[in-house]
């Protein structure tokens, strides 16, 4: 996990090319662990976020958009 300055302050960023072969699963579980490592003040959730190639959700490769379908479901501030 590596913070780089933002706007906001500093944003997490997890996963920066460690794993070159990861699956949807692998993906999501990386975003459940951000967000407990990174509680913001006031209790209040972090921002998840999946990078890809563009903001529709028909971008991108398999993985990453069946990651995208998965992590909706979840409770997270997605």
């Amino acid at each position: 996990m590596s913070d780089i300055p933002s706007d906001g302050g500093l944003t997490s960023v997890l996963d920066l090319g460690a794993n070159v072969d990861v699956n949807a699963r692998q993906l999501v579980q990386f975003a459940i662990m951000g967000a407990e490592a990174r509680t913001p003040p006031a209790g209040d959730r972090p921002r998840i976020g999946l990078l890809n190639v563009g903001h529709e959700e028909s971008k991108g490769h398999g993985v990453v958009r069946e990651a995208h379908r998965m992590l909706r479901e979840l409770p997270l501030n997605y």
